[in-house]
């Protein structure tokens, strides 16, 4: 199961390098985007970590792939 998560973790840094976004930016824009997902959940270990997703999450348009906001 570990093994899936590395592969997915591997793909969102490099679309995330492609967009130039970083790989919890890219994960977070995925999640919003899921009609199924009530309420993503961000988990961050610093503040700067934190405000980044939360630009991202609200759609502001600091996301710098510009798939952030909820569609």
């Amino acid at each position: 199961m570990l093994a899936v998560a590395d592969v997915v973790a591997e793909m969102a840094a490099e679309l995330g390098a492609e967009l130039g976004a970083e790989p919890a930016q890219v994960a977070l824009a995925r999640t919003l985007t899921n009609p199924a997902v009530a309420s993503p959940v961000i988990g961050a270990r610093t503040l700067a970590q934190a405000e980044r997703n939360l630009i991202c999450w609200v759609g502001s348009g600091a996301c710098p792939s510009g798939g952030c906001s909820r569609r």
